[in-house]
């Protein structure tokens, strides 16, 4: 998995093959092997794959000699995440709640994985229209991190989606609050993709509002970076484009728009 990540894709999935067939005897390692494996697939966005490998390590688990409550509930959130990606959110949902719900009745509401969970659900609730639902798991992923993370600080990427479903409900004052928020945070942690992605959104928040002016400066904060910090063909890119496009319809520059 980690060679994946280092973008080794092809090495990866061939070590944990290897990993896979060396396991067949011991249920805990070839669960951890296939749950790397639909992890790859995600981040490759192999929707049916990350679901077959999750569904493979869910039968595994079934084979352990100890119960592990902890490992069913997140390999629920693992298969969550795959029909997410598939587009089937109405799967995603039961999955994600019921994930939630065993780690309630174990005692584990809180740990790091249900901060995971809570994310990633917001992500899938919000994909399917349901932002207000959204929102309060970005709000439970906070106070988790707040209280769990080192420094008590949540990571930039929770704060940028917190703060876009609050613009996204049009609470505008909350939402820029927390897109600076989320800006702090980023320019903290030297995240330039999140950085520009708050910078790009809340130019489109002010554009909401009829602020011109602001969405104008914060779109001038992040474009130099654009094509070098980041590429010119990601999502924060990507916005700042249309953003940009709508600023010109603003204007009356058609012709730019």
């Amino acid at each position: 998995y980690a060679a994946s990540l280092l973008g080794r894709p092809d090495d990866a999935m061939k070590l944990i093959e290897q990993g896979i067939a060396m396991s067949r005897a011991d249920p805990s390692s070839a669960v951890q092997c296939l749950r790397n494996r639909a992890y790859i697939a995600q981040n490759t966005n192999d929707p049916q794959a990350a679901l077959d490998y999750a569904e493979q390590a869910q039968a595994r688990l079934k084979e352990s000699p100890t119960p592990k409550p902890d490992v069913e509930a997140e390999l629920l959130a693992d298969i969550a995440a795959a029909h997410y990606l598939a587009g089937r959110n109405g799967a995603a949902e039961k999955y994600y709640a019921e994930a939630l719900a065993k780690m309630q009745a174990i005692g584990r509401a809180e740990s790091p994985s249900v901060f995971f969970l809570r994310n990633n659900w917001g992500i899938a609730s919000f994909a399917s229209g349901d932002t207000r639902h959204a929102l309060e798991q970005y709000d439970e992923a906070l106070k988790i991190a707040v209280e769990r993370s080192i420094g008590g600080e949540p990571p930039p990427y929770l704060l940028l989606n917190r703060a876009f479903a609050l613009a996204t409900l049009a609470r505008y004052p909350e939402a820029l609050d927390a897109y600076a928020v989320a800006i702090k945070s980023a320019t903290k942690a030297g995240n330039e993709a999140v950085r520009i992605g708050s910078f790009a959104s809340r130019a489109n928040a002010y554009l909401q509002m009829g602020d011109v002016r602001r969405a104008e400066q914060d779109l001038a904060a992040g474009a130099p970076l654009v094509g070098t910090t980041i590429a010119a063909n990601s999502v924060p890119a990507m916005t700042m484009l249309q953003v940009q496009g709508r600023i010109d319809a603003a204007h009356g520059r058609l012709t730019e728009a």
